[in-house]
């Protein structure tokens, strides 16, 4: 498992919290107040997935990548406590390509990867 947002963290683990959920260990996360802030990020890691040329594909896909997306809104109603938040989690799956290894013409490392899509 790799961070996309910063290359350096590599081999995170997945755990699971019992209120929470299931995460990804010391992954990045980045808040942002706008939505092309959030384009940008989302950009930056399609930049940084892992790619490469089989002969069906010019740029295939090699990984999968999972985007979690949370929105809150926070509404600050006056002599409350504290704001009212409401929260969502958008989840974006992208599975890698899995091309037939004898149409793609995969070799070496191409082929390697086929192998575990």
């Amino acid at each position: 498992i790799i961070d996309l947002l910063d290359l350096n963290k590599t081999q995170l683990s997945i755990r699971e919290d019992p209120k929470s959920g299931v995460y990804i260990d010391n992954l990045t996360q980045v808040s942002v107040t706008n939505p092309s802030d959030a384009l940008f990020l989302v950009c930056r890691c399609a930049h940084n997935r892992m790619k490469g040329a089989t002969h069906m594909n010019q740029i295939s896909s090699r990984s999968h990548v999972v985007i979690l997306l949370v929105v809150e809104q926070r509404t600050f109603i006056p002599g409350a406590p504290g704001p009212s938040v409401k929260r969502a989690v958008l989840t974006v799956v992208d599975l890698a390509g899995s091309e037939r290894v004898g149409k793609s013409g995969s070799e070496g490392k191409r082929l390697d990867e086929a192998k575990v899509i």
